[in-house]
């Protein structure tokens, strides 16, 4: 798999966690920071870990490569 790639998606993530610390610094917790966080995390749980990272753990399966 493209780690370049796969890497990079982790930056933007970070990347939009850190975006929403701000916003909560600056305003404090609001409804709408609250549904903000909610949506990022349930699509990235959704989208990334069951899609891209099971895809490079199959990748890193097949290769004989165990993490643990």
């Amino acid at each position: 798999p493209d780690l370049d790639a796969h890497r990079a998606k982790h930056e933007s993530m970070k990347d939009t966690l850190a975006e929403l610390v701000r916003e909560f610094e600056e305003e404090g917790a609001t409804h709408e920071l609250a549904n903000a966080i909610d949506s990022v995390l349930a699509n990235w749980l959704k989208r990334h870990i069951k899609t891209v990272d099971q895809l490079l753990a199959g990748f890193l399966h097949r290769e004989g490569i165990h993490l643990v």
